[in-house]
């Protein structure tokens, strides 16, 4: 199974199928505007970078003569929603099946109310599409409410390869890992990722060793907000590194701040990097996760952020077993490539009418 796979930002969700798929002799290959340093293990065959700067016009067009490059070499199309222009982009010009990957669902933003034309692109993929993969049962629900198209949950596990079975050391505390905002002028601000006032309650009952760790790869952030003895931020490193780093903490946290519609049936990729460094997770306004992480006996619930310390007092002895293999993107391979081979069976590659 040769795939390409799509993905403006180059989600790391797409980077841990690559992973597994690629080294059973799947060909793995990759369409961008970036790859984070962070995320510089390729598990692909090959990488295209098309420019994200410029006009939308010179992005589309780059984007398109990627896809025309790259279709002679692959068998189907795996393309990574957010944004969801890239997927029109994708239907009018490749020939061979698609499958779209919704990982976080635009028309579900309750916080950051989403442009018309976003959803309009949504649904243009939903009805398109030969294919979905999601991330949830939340959402699989959904998408099986507005199609009839094969669909499969795909957590958005990690490698076996990756999993850390023998932590480094020991620094009390809990983590957090993943977006995390500070002060800017951007116009997607993301309040829900702004966890300043949160954190700095919950380190009002940590013991005096216990500390609040933030893994995030934003750069350029002022995070002056976030000050405090017990708030501490590590520099991005390299994946596998991370997971080595994080694995020395008590509990990872997941979930928002404070309530958000957005995050109901959404499952954060964060809660499987947690399962893969052998930490128990921490869970706020997140039911998705939290119905995920009691019914694995992997998290615990909280409602605010003075109930932290408490909740790592409860999982001070719990070790994610070393038993992991229902956590890993090995498990989900069989789920993944059923989707594919129905879509393939039952889809002939389309014929594109090309301008002469």
């Amino acid at each position: 199974m040769r795939v390409g796979h799509i993905s403006v930002h180059a989600c790391i969700r797409a980077h841990k199928m690559a992973w597994t798929m690629g080294p059973t002799g799947h060909d793995q290959y990759m369409i961008s505007e970036r790859i984070a340093a962070t995320h510089s293990i390729t598990p692909y065959k090959g990488v295209s970078i098309f420019e994200a700067k410029g006009d939308e016009l010179s992005r589309c067009l780059q984007l398109r003569q990627a896809i025309l490059n790259l279709e002679p070499y692959v068998d189907i199309w795996h393309v990574h929603n957010e944004p969801n222009w890239i997927f029109r982009q994708v239907h009018e010009v490749a020939t061979k099946p698609i499958i779209w990957d919704i990982h976080d669902w635009t028309s579900l933003r309750k916080v950051e109310v989403p442009h018309p034309k976003e959803l309009e692109e949504e649904q243009y993929a939903i009805e398109n599409a030969d294919g979905f993969s999601v991330c949830s049962k939340g959402y699989l629900k959904k998408i099986r409410e507005l199609s009839k198209k094969p669909s499969q949950v795909v957590y958005s596990m990690v490698p076996e390869r990756f999993f850390i079975r023998e932590r480094p050391g020991h620094l009390p505390g809990i983590c957090f890992e993943g977006g995390v905002k500070g002060k800017n002028d951007q116009r997607y601000n993301f309040p829900y990722r702004n966890w300043a006032s949160f954190s700095h309650e919950a380190v009002k009952n940590f013991t005096e060793e216990q500390k609040f760790y933030f893994y995030t790869a934003n750069d350029g952030e002022d995070f002056s907000d976030y000050e405090q003895k017990k708030v501490l931020f590590r520099a991005p490193e390299i994946y596998p590194e991370m997971l080595a780093l994080m694995s020395q903490h008590d509990a990872g946290l997941v979930g928002t701040p404070f309530p958000v519609k957005d995050f109901e049936d959404s499952m954060p990729n964060k809660l499987f990097e947690y399962l893969a460094a052998g930490l128990p997770c921490i869970i706020i306004n997140s039911p998705e996760a939290l119905r995920f992480g009691l019914e694995n006996q992997v998290g615990i619930g909280i409602q605010d952020a003075s109930q932290v310390a408490e909740a790592m007092e409860s999982l001070k002895d719990h070790r994610v077993s070393e038993d992991r293999w229902a956590f890993t993107m090995e498990s989900q391979m069989p789920k993944l490539f059923s989707l594919y081979s129905e879509v393939l069976c039952n889809r002939s590659p389309r014929v594109i009418a090309q301008m002469t």
